[in-house]
């Protein structure tokens, strides 16, 4: 059974500041974490423009550390998400982490019973992540405290769950290595549907846009198809699927009305030697390779194409008795980049890479950048995918990279963090580590977050922050759509609020007329509708539509209040009741609040409020006279 989240005494941290030095040098007891207050509603000033907090106060230059954190196994392909000032990362010791964005601080650690080699979620207050324990973890995220547990139908030596969650309206989308795509409500962990048709790993994770769920599947390790399907969000019905190479573990992205995606693909190459015998064929070395823009995937042992169940003439087969050939074949690697139509799965470009691409795509600005363990970091053109530049690390690239004004960061291999021009391709900095970094950055208000992994040869440990020279935030499609990590401004888009409104009917009512206020114009999935007027005692309180009769003339502020969960959104109205039957000169009696008057006073006007989020630790929303703003 999973552990239940740990946290220290004050005095005890891992986290060390930009010049090195640990901010205490007392023995971090793993069991026992510091645990920092996290507050429910967080006051504007405390947040920037995405939630962090000061972090920017800590002024490094480009590319240099603001602090790091040792883990006890590393980091492996977790990446960063950064919600109300606290980052949240997985790791490789099975650990979920949540440290203070500012300074490295430990808030408090989840232990589950596998890696955590998935992105965390966070989407209202709650964290949902997978482990390789074959669960799914709910967690609340001001604590650590379980939720609930999801338990997949995972078999024991393929109880993986590799895939980051994707939440969209109220459900957790993810995939197990089962080959099963699994919806799960948000709220209380029960499964809502799951697709099965997948005969192979799922290691890539969803996207979902405008009611669909965008998927890869496929590994290295079994035959079945590699597909990316496009589901029904609300159901899983199937809309349409493609056939990919080899295997899926890109991610994809939706820009546009495109899905941007990688795979893992291959050819064969090689020849045959004649041997003598009865019934050996004639001697020549027969040497082919598979097209290159849709190569076959063969079976070495009798050279049966596993897509269409053709033979190829890069291996011989003869009849009973023969010798035959003897046949000598390699497996050459690549890679693919498509461009596909969001609503049908048609494919409208695709490039080929000089190996495998695992990495995810982001697209910004008419540009989609992806890595490749051909060691290159590609900007292709979005419409054509026309190469515009490439810029070639030190090794391999299954980091998934970012932008953030006019820079693309990603990690390699190679240990290094690279910061590139966006226009040009050309190097701006370079952070190094001492492990591999195959975790994908995120950039939340000028600071770079990301994890290095110390179990592939290296040694480093670390979760890095990283002055990123840059004053934004991450802006690319991946973390715009959650994949891969998310921050702050995600969750806004992610999951909108709900905005209160209600109209008055009569605008302009008298003493003991009777009053409707209507909530109807109030937009979102709304759970429950809240009155209040300061001014009176019997005021109905709860109620999509309610009534209310004034006895007396004068001003009243009345107050709406409408939930979603844990966001809320507020209104307030200034309703102004007339004395009956008084100050009119209409002849027939008709009540004196005529349509046409104009005395210059309002029926009623918009008083600007301010809404806090409870779990999520960020505001909302913000009304000044009739007009949204938003503050992150």
């Amino acid at each position: 059974m999973p552990y239940r989240p740990s946290y220290a005494d004050d005095a005890a941290t891992a986290a060390t500041t930009d010049g090195g030095h640990a901010m205490n040098n007392a023995a971090l007891d793993r069991r026992r974490l510091l645990q920092l207050t996290a507050t429910g509603v967080v006051g504007a000033a405390a947040l920037s423009s995405s939630g962090l907090g000061s972090a920017r106060s800590l002024d490094v230059d480009p590319g240099e550390k603001r602090w790091s954190f040792e883990t006890d196994f590393g980091i492996t392909r977790s990446s960063p998400t950064v919600v109300g000032g606290t980052l949240y990362v997985g790791g490789r010791d099975g650990r979920v982490y949540a440290l203070d964005a500012d300074d490295g601080g430990e808030e408090w650690t989840y232990e589950t019973d596998g890696l955590i080699l998935p992105s965390p979620a966070v989407v209202a207050g709650t964290l949902y992540v997978g482990s390789n324990d074959g669960h799914v973890y709910a967690l609340d995220a001001d604590d650590g405290s379980e939720e609930w547990i999801f338990e997949t139908d995972l078999e024991a030596e393929f109880e993986h769950v590799w895939s980051s969650p994707a939440v969209a309206d109220g459900t957790v989308y993810v995939g197990g290595k089962d080959g099963t795509v699994y919806a799960i409500d948000a709220d209380d962990g029960s499964e809502e549907w799951r697709f099965t048709d997948p005969e192979d790993w799922i290691v890539s994770s969803p996207t979902v846009a405008n009611g669909t769920v965008y998927i890869g599947s496929g590994s290295f390790f079994n035959e079945a198809q590699a597909t990316v399907y496009a589901l029904d969000a609300a159901d899983g019905t199937e809309q349409w699927s493609f056939e990919a190479g080899d295997y899926v573990a890109s991610s994809p992205t939706v820009y546009d009305g495109t899905v941007y995606v990688g795979d893992a693909d291959s050819r064969t190459v090689g020849g045959s030697t004649p041997e003598t015998g009865a019934g050996a064929s004639s001697p020549s070395s027969i040497a082919t390779e598979t097209p290159a823009a849709r190569p076959a995937r063969v079976d070495a042992t009798d050279g049966t194409d596993l897509r269409s169940g053709t033979t190829h003439a890069s291996v011989r087969t003869v009849g009973a008795g023969s010798v035959g050939t003897t046949t000598e074949q390699e497996t050459e690697p690549f890679g693919n980049v498509y461009a596909l139509d969001a609503d049908d799965g048609t494919e409208k470009w695709s490039i080929e890479t000089d190996d495998v691409v695992r990495s995810s795509p982001t697209a910004f600005d008419g540009t989609v950048y992806i890595g490749s363990r051909d060691s290159n970091l590609y900007a292709l053109d979005a419409a054509d995918g026309t190469e515009q530049w490439t810029f070639r690390a030190g090794e391999t690239i299954e980091s998934s990279p970012t932008v953030a004004d006019g820079l693309v960061f990603v990690g390699s291999y190679d240990g290094n963090i690279y910061a590139v021009d966006t226009d040009d391709g050309s190097e701006e900095w370079v952070f190094e580590t001492d492990g591999n970094i195959r975790s994908s950055p995120t950039v939340v208000d000028g600071t770079l977050y990301i994890g290095a992994d110390g179990g592939h040869g290296g040694e480093d440990v670390n979760i890095y922050a990283i002055g990123a020279g840059v004053d934004g935030s991450s802006e690319g499609s991946r973390l715009a759509s959650g994949t891969l990590g998310n921050h702050a401004e995600w969750v806004d888009r992610a999951v909108p609020g709900p905005d209160a409104a209600f109209s008055v009917e009569p605008s302009e009512p008298g003493v003991d007329d009777s009053v409707t206020f209507d909530a109807a114009p109030s937009t979102g999935d709304i759970d429950s509708y809240e009155w209040a007027s300061t001014d009176v005692d019997a005021f109905p309180e709860r109620g999509e539509s309610v009534t209310h009769t004034f006895e007396e003339p004068g001003t009243y502020d009345v107050t709406l209040t409408v939930t979603i969960g844990s966001l809320r959104d507020s209104v307030t109205e200034t309703v102004t009741v007339a004395e009956s039957d008084e100050g009119g000169d209409d002849a027939d009696g008709d009540d004196d609040t005529d349509d046409d008057a104009g005395d210059g006073v309002p029926g009623f006007g918009i008083v600007g409020t301010l809404s806090g989020i409870g779990g999520a630790g960020y505001l909302l929303r913000r009304r000044l006279s009739g007009d949204d703003s938003r503050d992150h």
